[in-house]
């Protein structure tokens, strides 16, 4: 596919989220763009996407979303040669762990 159209998609999608304060949805549409950007051969970009989605996701309390945004994150780091641990195989659970922890945390979906 287009990963150049995709990630301008992306952005403008991102851009239009923010302007609605919808958090999570521009955590997902932050993540999207950090995966066009992936496939594009932008890592260092990719992985500064999925850490903000990751992070937007956590401000929106959208609990279910984050094992994906830890494992993109990871993900990108491993392939920069910056997570030495990404393929531990602890790695999987932690991310489940965090769903199973948020209620008790504090963290759930904001109504």
């Amino acid at each position: 596919g287009d990963a150049q159209g995709a990630l301008s998609h992306g952005l403008e999608a991102a851009r239009l989220a923010r302007e609605l304060g919808d958090r999570a949805l521009v955590a997902h549409a932050t993540s999207r763009g950090g995966c066009a950007r992936s496939l594009a051969g932008q890592v260092a970009q990719a992985r500064d996407d999925f850490a903000s989605a990751l992070a937007d996701a956590e401000q929106a309390c959208e609990v279910a979303a984050l094992p994906p945004y830890v494992m993109n994150l990871a993900t990108a780091e491993q392939q920069l040669g910056e997570l030495g641990s990404a393929a531990h195989p602890d790695c999987a659970s932690e991310a489940a762990t965090c769903v199973e922890l948020a209620p008790e945390l504090g963290y759930g979906r904001c109504e």
